[in-house]
């Protein structure tokens, strides 16, 4: 008789999938991967970024309604890194399946992870940040101006980029247009933020270079980050939004804008799942 499940298979448990099906998939998550190991100063073990992975690749899974068996994840994620999987007994929902064949759960999960990879990075790159920038300047704050910058590094990334100007320095500090310009004035004497602009329409930045402004006019990185990926999209059909970010240098915020200025434009178009799928040439 046939066998109908993979446990009824003469291969069983030794299960495999096709590389160069997901190629693409693997070397944006080993370009993550390394990434993240180069930014941290004591990097983590492959089995610890296994176990780490797991547990937010189940709960994802689980947001997007998919139920999943952690042991089942943990081989597959242990396989892309090339370490040893942990003893386990073998799953119900690995039973369940009728192939040996992981390259479907392979082309679903190497996103799901590169994206936490892609987002871990940019959250440290983020907190060092902060840190840096917080260690240069905070002993020469007043109190209100602590507060005051400290409440945008509250929104993340984004607070810190979103910059400064006099009406929003009132409303963050509840103090009157001549106090609020002048907090500016001193902490931009101190260095601590850069002006751009004159009269009323002065904007204020954090002087550090990961919250710099970005201006697609006079930042040539920027500028071009619409033409630079078109042509990625072009060499790279199906390539996804975290991937995009990695090989341009930018934030995945940034990386999105630009996206969707291709897509309203109608030059780009996304094709497949929020989590597996990518853009193309229209």
């Amino acid at each position: 008789m046939k066998a109908g499940f993979n446990w009824q298979m003469d291969g069983w448990p030794k299960f495999t999938f096709d590389r160069a099906a997901v190629r693409d998939e693997l070397d944006a998550f080993a370009k993550a991967f390394r990434a993240v190991k180069a930014s941290l100063a004591m990097p983590p073990s492959p089995e610890d970024v296994a176990r780490t992975l797991t547990a937010e690749a189940v709960t994802t899974s689980a947001i997007e309604g998919v139920d999943v068996d952690p042991a089942v994840v943990m081989s597959s994620i242990c396989k892309a890194l090339g370490v040893a999987a942990p003893p386990s007994g073998i799953s119900s929902d690995a039973r369940a399946s009728k192939s040996l064949d992981w390259t479907s759960w392979a082309a679903f999960f190497i996103p799901v992870m590169t994206e936490l990879l892609t987002d871990f990075l940019s959250a440290l790159r983020f907190v060092a940040a902060k840190r840096d920038y917080l260690a240069k300047y905070e002993s020469l704050f007043s109190e209100r101006a602590s507060k005051g910058i400290l409440r945008m590094f509250e929104d993340g990334e984004k607070g810190a980029r979103a910059g400064l100007t006099v009406p929003k320095w009132i409303r963050m500090t509840k103090v009157s247009k001549p106090t609020a310009t002048r907090d500016l004035a001193e902490l931009e004497r101190i260095g601590a933020i850069v002006a751009h602009g004159d009269g009323n329409r002065i904007h204020y930045w954090l002087n550090h270079p990961l919250f710099e402004p970005e201006d697609p006019i006079n930042d040539p990185i920027t500028g071009g980050l619409e033409e630079y990926i078109l042509g990625v999209v072009a060499a790279c059909p199906g390539i996804n939004r975290q991937s995009l970010a990695l090989k341009a240098g930018r934030s995945v915020e940034t990386v999105k804008r630009g996206i969707a200025a291709l897509v309203a434009a109608g030059k780009v178009v996304h094709r497949g799942s929020r989590k597996t799928g990518g853009y193309f040439l229209r």
